[in-house]
């Protein structure tokens, strides 16, 4: 039977092989008890076999048999992992010694937390060496219940700034199941809106890891764009049924000058390299999501140096009834 304070590890990979020995080898340095439980989603390179070279008896390589996308492949991770603390970890990025440990000790010493996160450092392309630093203030408290979560993900989309932040208890997909694999690139965001209904979430400061950004990442790849677009209105679908008309006039403006802008940058690009028809399309998208001329209005902020829009003075809101909101597909199985 496996220990109480098993960790395991869930890995979705797909044709990692340029940095999966680097993020496998950062495991492995970890002094806590764990396993890690690697899917490959149908890779063509040679992740299998660099996965494999490592022989060690904590690995657990699944290959699936067809490609199920990101959200799937977890999935498939959660449904071979042993441990009662999960930890998500992608194929190209790093952690620091002591993260898993500081990861499991805050859901330890903080019960009423379900699922944690933590601030990773940004490890760009071509590598340079990380350190960890901590000179930015921020005032996210440690425990967030959900009035406070749905005021924060209404403005900036998402607590986590990447999935390799989060661990989460087994308990959690007992009850919430796992991830909607009918979401592309979104269902991280999808998981946590369903997380926060029922459990608080958790901020770990002290937890440390490299997230990596290079250009052969999902999220800089050609049409993502278009598929965060779609994603993010039935994520706003499912945020709207709670928050007043005037609430969602002037959250909507304050995302139309920060996420808005990232979507109409790209729809302009594409306009501008003979992609008038799809640009077009996305356009009206983006205009039943965003406010055009408010993300207008903060593309020439950014151009002539006038600084990050003003946050909506709304307070996080008192109490909401979990009631109020829908769920997407209900409970996502294994």
């Amino acid at each position: 039977m496996p220990s109480e304070n098993l960790i395991s590890v869930l890995m979705p990979v797909y044709n990692g092989s340029a940095y999966i020995k680097e993020a496998i080898t950062s495991i492995l340095d970890q002094d806590a008890e764990f396993e890690l439980v690697v899917a490959d989603d149908c890779s063509t390179d040679d992740t299998c076999e660099i996965v494999s070279s490592f022989n060690d008896p904590r690995i657990k390589l699944i290959r699936n048999n067809r490609n199920l996308g990101i959200f799937g492949n977890l999935n498939s991770c959660i449904a071979e992992a042993k441990g009662k603390f999960l930890q998500v970890f992608s194929q190209d990025d790093l952690m620091f010694p002591g993260y898993l440990q500081s990861q499991r000790d805050f859901l330890t010493s903080h019960p009423e937390a379900a699922l944690v996160y933590g601030r990773p450092n940004a490890v760009p392309e071509p590598r340079v060496n990380p350190e960890v630093t901590t000179d930015c203030v921020d005032k996210t408290p440690e425990i967030i219940h959900w009035p406070l979560y749905l005021w924060i993900s209404s403005h900036y989309g998402a607590l986590p700034a990447s999935i390799s932040s989060i661990m989460f208890l087994r308990k959690v997909v007992e009850m919430e199941g796992g991830f909607d694999s009918s979401f592309q690139v979104a269902g991280d965001v999808e998981f946590y809106h369903r997380v926060g209904r029922h459990f608080a979430l958790g901020y770990n400061k002290e937890a440390r890891h490299y997230v990596r950004t290079h250009s052969g990442m999902k999220t800089v790849q050609e049409g993502t764009g278009a598929l965060y677009l779609e994603e993010e209105r039935r994520l706003h679908e499912w945020l709207a049924p709670v928050l007043s008309a005037r609430e969602q006039k002037l959250i909507g403006r304050f995302r139309a000058q920060t996420r808005g802008v990232f979507h109409l940058s790209w729809i302009c690009r594409a306009f501008k390299n003979g992609k008038v028809k799809e640009s077009l399309k996305n356009l009206h998208r983006f205009h039943k999501l965003y406010p055009l001329h408010w993300a207008i209005y903060g593309i020439a902020r950014h151009i002539l140096g006038g600084g990050a829009p003003a946050r909506p003075y709304l307070a996080p809101p008192a109490n909401v009834p979990i009631t109020d909101f829908p769920v997407f597909q209900g409970r996502p199985s294994l």
